[in-house]
């Protein structure tokens, strides 16, 4: 399952080609999304207050959700931590204010 480390992630030229295709991929869907008279997504309502500000509160709990659940599993399940040690991990999503 882990792919990326037996290739050596960023070593690997398959990895670097699917990088860039994935980062020119995005910016061609972002500009072609633009500049289109019917958009399939109208990335331009991001625009609004409204809508803005509902996005922001979708990062905050995607940020809530991984501070939550994921970073334990992922300690638990691909590091090998015990509870305590997951503890001393997430304790610090809890003490900022």
């Amino acid at each position: 399952m882990r792919k990326g480390s037996a290739k050596d992630w960023f070593g690997s030229p398959v990895i670097v080609q699917a990088t860039w295709l994935a980062i020119f991929g995005i910016a061609g869907f972002i500009v072609r999304e633009l500049t289109a008279a019917k958009p399939f997504i109208n990335l331009r309502v991001l625009k609004s207050r409204s809508v803005g500000a509902a996005a922001s509160n979708d990062r905050a709990r995607a940020v809530s959700f991984g501070s939550i659940y994921v970073i334990p599993v992922y300690c638990a399940r691909l590091q090998g931590y015990n509870a305590e040690q997951i503890g001393y991990v997430v304790m610090w999503s809890g003490c900022h204010s």
